[in-house]
């Protein structure tokens, strides 16, 4: 909190709970035992009664009669990483066939490991249709085409079932904050239920959601963005962006981090995984620490590169504009006279006053050690400077506390006149004020033709 460490949070995770429960449907065959392998095929022991403890997978396959040539695949799977893990038969179990599937977990080389019964029927269905195709040599043209509609759609419900099994682990990731899981074919995005929580979500299902986007809980200004995190057009695998959504309960927008994970089908988006985090804390903080590095300590005016920053971004986006340099006369014999600290409350003195003279939205800044710069855009020209000329010698003239009364000399440049960046105005507005000092201090000048 402001910059001090109050204390470290440390969080511990039950990992029994990732070999606790099955991501595969019941249709789709039955859960024997889970477990979590590196990618040597060594057991990572997460549970309580040490069932798991010690042993290589590779080595207890070979032992249980599984082929080399089953287990030298595993192997090769393991080593080689995520695009190569899938299903391998082992053989049969109790009249059905015995798969190990196994799936990155992405996080610390883990691979979750399922040794799954197929069903029953959808076995026999299997051996029913091989001795059909045995027997039905008359009906052989009939049968092929029957056998390649089923591979089809077998095929179809096999990569659905992926598809389905990876956007699960990736949403398994992001189980600390709020969730989501969005289909681009059918431009349909689901919430978890504890959205409604951090923001103004209506619907926790949304079906349209790109082409009829929910402007009301989402700022008019970032619902690109959100579309863009939402349909990729780079072939990326991650994004992330800045957003601001309704708050639940209050009539204004909030700041989150938005996360996405992206899943392709043959090269096209099919669904996106992601998390939304509320980062409204953490965006002040950074604007907070932005206005610090960007602030003179002494003054509260902005530091030199700050200002120089500013007063370039306004020169490219304004037609005209008048820059002022100003330099606090005989301040040497202030800080000689009086002390350094009676030289830094003149400096403070002087920047008060240059924020009652001139407008929030000028530029303000202190440049060097007794030099500070104001820029004031649009039109005014000449008269303005003067107007705003005779206001701060006045208020300078009242002195502060034990303060004399005080003087500054001021050089003033005309953009576009007296130059178009930043660095000619300075250039002339220091010229200027180095001639309104040599012609008797507590004065200001123009550059050239505006004086």
């Amino acid at each position: 909190r402001s910059g001090e460490c109050l204390g470290a949070l440390r969080c511990i995770a039950n990992a029994e709970t990732l070999v606790s429960g099955s991501v595969y449907p019941v249709s789709q065959g039955r859960i024997l035992y889970s477990l979590l392998v590196n990618s040597k095929g060594e057991l990572i022991p997460v549970r309580a009664d040490g069932s798991d403890a010690g042993g290589n997978i590779i080595a207890e396959l070979l032992g249980k009669g599984v082929s080399p040539q089953t287990t030298a695949s595993l192997e090769a799977a393991l080593k080689n990483g995520p695009d190569t893990l899938g299903s391998f038969r082992l053989k049969e179990y109790a009249g059905s066939p015995l798969y190990l599937s196994v799936a990155d977990l992405g996080y610390n080389d883990w691979n979750l490991a399922l040794f799954i019964q197929a069903d029953m029927a959808a076995a026999h269905s299997r051996t029913i249709v091989l001795r059909t195709l045995y027997g039905a040599v008359a009906l052989l043209v009939c049968v092929l085409v029957f056998c390649l509609t089923v591979l089809l759609l077998f095929t179809r419900l096999v990569r659905r079932l992926s598809l389905e099994q990876r956007r699960y682990l990736l949403l398994e990731q992001f189980a600390d904050t709020v969730l989501f899981d969005y289909d681009r074919q059918t431009d349909t995005i689901r919430f978890t239920p504890n959205a409604q929580t951090l923001f103004r979500v209506h619907n926790l299902v949304q079906k349209g959601f790109l082409c009829n986007m929910d402007a009301s809980y989402i700022h008019e200004a970032d619902r690109e963005a959100m579309k863009r995190l939402l349909a990729p057009v780079d072939g990326s695998e991650a994004g992330e962006g800045r957003v601001r959504l309704l708050h639940p309960s209050e009539e204004q927008y909030f700041w989150c981090l938005v996360q996405a994970r992206y899943e392709y089908d043959k090269g096209v988006l099919a669904s996106v995984a992601g998390k939304v985090t509320d980062i409204e804390e953490q965006k002040r903080h950074e604007e907070q620490l932005q206005r610090i590095s960007e602030t003179d300590g002494l003054t509260g005016l902005c530091n030199r590169a700050a200002a120089e920053a500013r007063i370039a971004r306004r020169l490219k986006a304004e037609p005209s504009g008048l820059l002022f340099m100003l330099d606090v006369d005989d301040f040497k014999q202030i800080n000689d006279t009086h002390g350094h600290d009676s030289g830094d409350e003149a400096l403070r003195y002087v920047a008060q006053c240059m924020k009652k003279v001139f407008r929030t939205g000028d530029v303000l800044g202190r440049v060097g050690g007794d030099e500070l710069v104001a820029y004031v855009g649009g039109g005014g020209g000449v008269p303005l400077a003067r107007q705003k000329m005779e206001q701060l010698m006045e208020l300078l003239q009242q002195g502060k506390g034990e303060l004399p009364p005080m003087t500054v000399s001021v050089g003033i440049a005309r953009f576009p006149a007296d130059g178009g960046s930043y660095e000619a105005l300075y250039h002339a507005a220091d010229q200027a004020m180095y001639k309104a000092k040599g012609q008797g201090k507590n004065g200001y000048g123009f550059y050239g033709a505006g004086e």
